[in-house]
């Protein structure tokens, strides 16, 4: 989450673990847009034109499906509030539907941005140092639910700040509540932007 004025921050997700008490990352964390560059079409990044990778491109589009929202968000089949008639449609509809017209090779270099975020050097490569670093107020804001940024690891990122505040925003909506689906989602979102600019 963006819009801050000076002094202020409020982050959506949380940094790249790279701290003294982490393991090796799980296959479950890493770059989604892997299943892009799987498809033969992809060439390297050398192909002709996006909807070549049009395979590529939906492999994407379903790993978002099983990471990007919570079990909540379809045990309880709140995709229907969208508009769909079953899972599959929604998949189909919105998931493929919003990653299909995309550049492939956009996808992948995001996703290596965000990979590669890693603000351990400014701790002498310690996380927890270079997150004590930062002397503005600032509001850690995770959704609940969210697989690509755990509340748990919001929560630890929050508490080595000086001026950290944890919000966390619950939705079954989980990494896609971003995009306002749920009317409470945009409430809540508006409530901790309105906390934070008047802070």
């Amino acid at each position: 989450m963006g819009g801050a004025p000076p002094g202020h921050g409020a982050a959506g997700g949380g940094v790249r673990r790279h701290r003294e008490d982490a393991g090796p990352q799980p296959d479950l964390h890493r770059p989604p847009p892997r299943a892009v560059a799987s498809d033969p079409a992809f060439a390297g990044g050398f192909y002709a034109d996006s909807a070549d990778v049009r395979l590529g491109l939906a492999r994407h589009a379903l790993a978002f499906s099983l990471l990007g929202f919570t079990p909540a968000w379809y045990r309880d089949e709140h995709w229907r509030r969208l508009g769909f008639a079953s899972v599959d449609d929604f998949r189909q509809g919105f998931l493929r539907g919003y990653f299909a017209p995309m550049d492939p090779n956009n996808l992948v270099t995001q996703a290596s941005k965000w990979w590669r975020a890693d603000l351990s050097p400014h701790g002498n490569g310690s996380l927890h140092k270079a997150l004590g670093k930062i002397p503005g107020h600032f509001f850690v804001v995770p959704f609940g639910g969210d697989q690509f940024f755990p509340v748990e690891d919001c929560e630890v990122d929050a508490g080595h700040m000086p001026h950290g505040e944890l919000r966390v925003i619950d939705t079954p909506a989980g990494h896609f509540a971003m995009f306002g689906l749920l009317d409470e989602d945009t409430r809540r979102i508006h409530a901790v932007m309105t906390e934070m600019l008047a802070s």
